[in-house]
């Protein structure tokens, strides 16, 4: 019986393409050979001003490239480098993280607001000098144009990002957390995934490979009979979705009248036409960090702006939910480096970077405002735990209109909500309902807080349970503080993709349910078979029950039985 984790339904075909990730910290290896360690650093620094050559024509990573590159000619800091190479016989890739940790320390000391920002392109020259020194190159795979089934080491949400469904039949990896960021960007992108694979050292490049993420399989060098078998397993998928795009142009209605939208999640502009296709009624949710996932810089006023304009032309005059930037904990960006923290999901993440990121929230803010001059705009403010966080985020908001107006700026309309994902505030709902325009709950990371498990490991269903009776408490306080305060609530996590708990959010009275766009004409079907007056009924009796089995054979129940 293997271990694999279901993240994505379906089935792939293709041939492998195994994908390794950088190991950013290389511990101390004595070496008896210190001048292969200096042909090493000598080889790397050449291919690495190459690389940046090639590069420094872009004008939005211009600035710091050109630091970076400076750097790599920079004979007095080279120098440190071999320095203890010869010296202390170290590996070139422990010499250098020693070198540069000499250089950070003297620069934390300065007065000089412009010498300590340079700390963090010396940590960016060295995340990229290291991917040289391993003989890794910069990974890129937008330009694939085969059929691969992707093997990940290291999951890393810039790889993630980059994956063409078009041509990425499947994606396999070591990992088993369901929620973690980049299971969600799998399942955003609907490739079909397994996770918690171990030995994956065993697989190779370019060897066929048939997986199945329904029974959980992994075939190598599948037979022409076996091809073939899956070939008609796959069509009868297909009918089972051509018959669901007969919902595409439909509201989501119960039988008996009750609507319910479905809105999208979103993190990359590629992210539209998926919309298009599966008949969003909106966006519930745009993780506006892995918009720039890929950027070196912060990203400017102008270039968001720009971003945010394109999205809400498109989507106008539906629902457009923009999340603040959610950074820390599972997700990564070059452009801001946190210190590592022992455990990062329960540390600096979400809106509790706004005090040492200000100006960074104070861009993004600005240009989301000026941006919605197109359309009307939903602003979320992520991983709130206090009433405190809320109140400061909308004095800036309202500081940053001032501003405008004081320039002549013109602006849209703005509302502005917080996800409830972290107990404390679930339970204080009632006390934030009348600061905000709205709630959009993460069950993802509230489950998590309220049952102490981490999403980025393994996945105890049986502690982790989205059915577990606190959950449902919780769930149904923070729903009915939005309504006795008529502001609308979402479920924007994974669970509002599942029938049977889109049923039990039903029962409880929330407004939207917000998934994975792919997951939208499934849950506008079962929702269409539902009746709302006799689920709405079953609310109190749910919040009675002690075990999800009681609570999934409740829901199961049709009226007429």
């Amino acid at each position: 019986m293997n271990s694999y984790v279901s993240v994505v339904s379906g089935y792939g075909i293709g041939k492998t393409l195994i994908i390794d990730d950088l190991i950013l910290k290389p511990s101390l290896k004595i070496v008896v050979n210190p001048n292969k360690e200096l042909m090493i650093l000598d080889q790397a620094l050449k291919t690495f001003r190459k690389e940046l050559e090639a590069k420094l024509h872009d004008p939005s990573s211009h600035d710091v490239l050109a630091f970076q590159y400076a750097m790599s000619l920079d004979q007095e800091f080279i120098d440190s480098i071999k320095h203890y190479i010869i010296t202390k016989k170290m590996n070139a890739g422990y010499a250098l993280r020693i070198a540069l940790d000499y250089y950070v320390s003297v620069l934390s000391t300065s007065k000089n607001d412009y010498i300590r920002d340079r700390i963090d392109d010396f940590e960016s020259f060295y995340e990229r000098m290291m991917y040289v020194i391993q003989g890794i190159p910069f990974i890129d795979i937008t330009h694939i144009q085969d059929d691969v089934i992707v093997i990940l080491k290291t999951l890393n949400l810039h790889v993630l990002n980059q994956l063409n469904p078009m041509y990425v039949k499947g994606i396999i990896a070591g990992a088993q957390s369901v929620t973690s960021h980049a299971a969600i960007i799998a399942k955003q992108k609907g490739i079909p995934t397994l996770f918690g694979v171990d030995q994956l050292d065993t697989f190779e490049n370019n060897e066929p490979l048939l997986l199945d993420a329904i029974e959980n399989l992994i075939l190598k060098n599948p037979t022409t009979a076996t091809l073939s078998k899956y070939q008609e397993k796959t069509s009868h998928l297909k009918d089972d979705q051509i018959h669901l795009l007969s919902y595409k142009n439909k509201s989501t209605v119960t039988n008996d009248g009750h609507v319910i939208p479905l809105l999208g999640n979103m993190s990359s502009l590629d992210d539209l036409s998926l919309m298009a296709s599966c008949g969003v009624e909106g966006i519930g949710l745009i993780r506006t960090e892995l918009l720039f996932i890929d950027k070196l810089l912060p990203p400017k006023l102008n270039e968001q702006v720009q971003l945010y304009s394109t999205i809400i032309q498109a989507i106008t005059p539906k629902i457009i939910t923009f999340r603040l930037f959610d950074l820390g904990g599972d997700k990564h960006v070059p452009f801001i480096h946190l210190k590592k923290e022992e455990n990062p999901l329960l540390g600096l993440r979400g809106i509790r970077l706004f005090n040492a990121y200000k100006d960074l929230f104070y861009t993004q803010i600005k240009a989301m405002l000026m941006a919605s001059i197109h359309g009307d705009i939903h602003l979320l403010i992520p991983m709130v735990s206090t009433k405190k966080e809320v109140v400061e985020v909308i004095q800036l908001i309202n500081d940053v209109k001032s501003e405008l107006l004081q320039h002549n700026i013109p602006y849209g309309n703005m509302n502005i909500g917080v996800m409830i994902e972290v107990p404390s505030l679930a339970l204080t709902a009632h006390m934030i309902a009348p600061l905000v325009d709205f709630f959009s709950i993460g069950t993802n990371d509230l489950i998590q807080y309220t049952m102490a498990t981490d999403r980025s490991l393994t996945i105890d269903e049986k502690i982790a349970d989205p059915y577990h009776p606190s959950i449902i408490a919780l769930l149904s306080h923070v729903i009915e503080s939005a309504n006795k305060n008529n502001i609308p609530v979402s479920v924007c996590g994974d669970v509002a993709s599942e029938p049977l708990y889109a049923s039990l959010l039903i029962a409880l009275g929330v407004s939207t349910l917000s998934m994975v766009p792919h997951k939208i004409l499934l849950i506008r079907k079962h929702i269409h078979d539902l009746n709302f007056s006799y689920i709405n009924n079953l609310k109190e009796e749910l919040l009675l029950l002690e075990n999800r089995n009681d609570v999934q054979a409740l829901l199961t129940k049709t009226p007429s039985n």
